[in-house]
């Protein structure tokens, strides 16, 4: 009971925290990625980038079929993320036995601003602090720890390839014969895979930005981290996860100095293994560190909220938007065209959006009669959002770097050739080959690029 009381307490006030901030979230191509390879149904396990792997895309999946709009989706990932608070708990109750101290690291997880903003990212390292969080876990048990590593650690480095450089953590499982040779299956594939990807490298630099960074984000809780680290190396009970997280932290910066590449959600990714350790402390001193250092996050729950670009409250804004302007029983397309690098909104979110909905299938399509709907991207307020004045444009939703229009394709064609002028670059567009590719593959990717007049190559 008591561990029970426990871990829903440390979730509620993980899940919480996270939710105030989702209209907040990223929800542009990285962060939609695993959810479009998810609803291409179970036999498609290509990853929406290289380096990443199927597991990823697994906790995806699960929440899809109980989603009824994509802003439900992203808020079944985060209880997702916040997994890492109870997980990183459990394990130093455990390790301890100190409920009040198991208690604290639980709150650090919780409201720590890094992993705060990790989560909000959508895409920075996905869900590997929690799959570190298990592999930690995984060490304080005998036998069944061995079973949990195996497909624990996988699932981290899929989800954030620099994980592998956690190993040392796996030193400390019990390992036997079966449990290795499932965790060989599933990685091992994937690691030749890396392999065979050659990402650009940047020049060898010190990760001192990345750890600046990290403070900087971090501000009080980052200290009790530094704090929690430190305890957990004195205390003897503690010591035999210390010191392989130690060795985590040391491996991936060596990695990230050589490679030219760290950021402060790498060093993230060792948050749950390095939190235990403020366990090690008396719990009195622990909690009065953690309610000294930890805040409660502002946001808002509206969801609406937050029109940024590319954030979820934009996105669920302009779906509403988009799905009150289609006429009963006429098939709609979404596109987008931006004049901008990155779009305001994913065309291929709202899709998605609009069949978690309850759209039907048939009523995402292309024929002679289809409704495209464009997603315009610009500058604060340029004239490209302003109203086109070409016949048969309607004006569906207009914002403040953002604008819908809907047309048939012929409608389009005329508009966008207004855009191509020999004083400016042609236009970003495309975008609907994600969203008709859940419905309707057999289309093809050209079937959603005849109605622009010019496209940049």
């Amino acid at each position: 009971m008591r561990l029970l009381v426990l871990l829903v307490t440390v979730l509620l006030v993980a899940v919480g925290a996270r939710w105030s901030q989702l209209p907040g979230s990223m929800a542009l191509g990285d962060s939609l990625g695993p959810f479009l390879v998810a609803a291409r149904g179970p036999w498609s396990t290509a990853p929406h980038a290289p380096p990443y792997g199927w597991l990823l895309a697994v906790p995806h999946a699960l929440v899809l079929p109980f989603a009824t709009d994509l802003y439900s989706a992203f808020a079944a990932i985060r209880v997702v993320d916040a997994l890492v608070a109870p997980i990183g708990a459990w394990t130093a109750l455990r390790l301890t036995g100190r409920t009040g101290s198991a208690l604290s690291v639980g709150l650090l997880l919780a409201l720590d601003p890094g992993l705060l903003d990790t989560a909000t990212s959508g895409a920075e390292a996905y869900q590997a602090p929690v799959a570190i969080a298990l592999v930690a876990l995984a060490t304080t048990f005998r036998t069944r720890g061995a079973w949990l590593a195996a497909v624990a650690f996988p699932w981290a480095v899929m989800a954030h390839p620099l994980s592998i450089f956690l190993a040392p953590l796996l030193v400390r499982v019990r390992w036997r014969v079966a449990p290795l040779l499932l965790m060989a299956g599933l990685l091992g594939p994937h690691l030749w895979g890396l392999l065979h990807h050659s990402p650009e490298r940047a020049p060898p630099a010190l990760p001192i930005g990345a750890l600046t960074a990290w403070f900087t984000q971090g501000q009080a809780a980052a200290v009790l981290f530094v704090a929690a680290l430190g305890a957990g190396l004195v205390i003897r009970r503690t010591r035999s996860l210390m010191v392989p997280t130690l060795a985590s932290l040391g491996l991936l910066l060596l990695a990230g100095t050589r490679l030219g590449y760290l950021r402060d959600h790498h060093v993230r990714l060792v948050s749950a293994p390095t939190a235990v350790g403020l366990a090690a402390l008396p719990s009195p001193i622990a909690l009065v560190g953690a309610a000294t250092a930890l805040r409660w996050p502002t946001g808002s729950t509206r969801r609406g909220a937050h029109r940024r670009p590319g954030t979820l409250g934009l996105l669920h804004t302009t779906t509403t938007a988009i799905a009150a302007a289609r006429p009963s029983q006429r098939p709609l397309v979404v596109d987008g065209v931006r004049t901008v690098h990155v779009p305001a909104v994913e065309p291929g979110g709202v899709w998605l959006d609009l069949l978690l909905r309850g759209t039907p299938t048939a009523a995402l399509d292309i024929n002679d009669n289809t409704l495209v709907a464009v997603i315009v991207t610009g500058k604060r307020h340029a004239d490209v959002l302003r109203s086109p004045g070409t016949a048969g444009l309607t004006e569906v939703f207009v914002h403040d770097t953002v604008a819908v229009w809907t047309g048939t394709a012929e409608d389009i064609t005329l508009w966008s050739g207004t855009l191509c002028t020999p004083d400016s670059p042609p236009p970003r567009v495309g975008g609907a080959w994600d969203g008709l590719a859940l419905v309707h593959p057999e289309r093809g990717a050209a079937s959603v690029s005849g109605w622009w007049a010019c496209q940049q190559q």
